[in-house]
């Protein structure tokens, strides 16, 4: 390592199309460097719009038993090994079997009720709520499993928005009045309650700095606009480049760039770059 020390780092990264393939959701060209950073105990960050469920079978296959954000920034979830790493407080919490969830968002089901009150003002989407399987699997690329998987959403709804551009501005002026927002993704716009990536990852990073004092660089690594408070709460941004757009900006951040090479491939590129290793893809 040359330029960054791997124990005062923290990795926070998006999944589809920065770590996962946009189109196979593989994995695999990042491995040398996902490798490194277990060999050195770096946190990596899940922070992603996919649901608790998902995370959990996504993290399981990458090796990872850091603490994981879902849902753009709706939650924050815990292993409980991790409890004694982090400042928090217990009655925010809710349990399950494996970890500890801090929501900070909206539940599904307050999000269904405000989004059938706007589509009887004459709104065009479909929801995943409403789409039969096959269809969910169509359109997320997943298999039968996966895509059961992420329906399971206990804080935001993915819609495919089938109306204008102008009555688009309309419905995000309609949600914003009802403490809701929509975010652009990498496939769908998601509705959610009034939180963002960023948040969860501010939220984090603070009770874990609490802790551990030596924790000096947070790196972020996204792909799509959702990402974009995300890597500004990190002090080192990483774009990682996509197959469907272009590079979006982050104006005033003093330590941001895009990789090369796509999706996985430009996460493993990013890691050897920041701590001067050399790794295959």
């Amino acid at each position: 390592m040359n330029r960054y020390c791997a124990d005062h780092t923290m990795i926070a990264t998006d999944l589809d199309g920065t770590l996962l393939d946009h189109y196979s959701y593989s994995y695999v060209p990042a491995q040398p460097a996902l490798s490194f950073c277990q060999h050195h105990t770096i946190p990596i960050i899940v922070n992603t719009s996919k649901t608790r469920l998902e995370s959990m079978v996504i993290r399981k296959s990458l090796g990872l038993s850091d603490p994981f954000i879902v849902e753009n920034g709706s939650a924050v979830c815990i292993p409980k090994p991790w409890m004694a790493r982090l400042h928090c407080e217990s009655e925010q919490l809710l349990q399950t079997s494996d970890h500890w969830v801090l929501p900070l968002g909206t539940s599904r089901h307050r999000i269904l009720a405000k989004l059938e009150k706007l589509r009887a003002l004459g709104f065009r989407f479909q929801g995943f709520s409403e789409m039969p399987l096959s269809h969910l699997m169509e359109a997320t690329g997943l298999s039968a499993t996966d895509a059961e998987l992420a329906n399971q959403r206990e804080y935001s709804e993915p819609i495919i928005w089938q109306d204008s551009d102008a009555e688009l501005e309309r419905f995000k002026e309609c949600l914003k009045q009802e403490q809701l927002t929509l975010l652009k993704g990498g496939r769908f716009y998601h509705v959610l309650g009034a939180t963002s990536k960023g948040r969860a990852l501010r939220w984090l990073k603070q009770a874990y700095q609490q802790k551990n004092r030596a924790l000096t660089t947070v790196v972020g690594l996204g792909d799509s606009a959702n990402d974009i408070e995300m890597l500004n709460e990190a002090d080192i941004a990483i774009w990682v480049r996509s197959p469907i757009h272009g590079v979006p900006s982050i104006p005033n951040h003093p330590m941001s760039f895009a990789t090369q090479a796509k999706g996985p491939a430009g996460w493993n590129e990013a890691i050897a770059s920041l701590f001067g290793i050399e790794t295959r893809s």
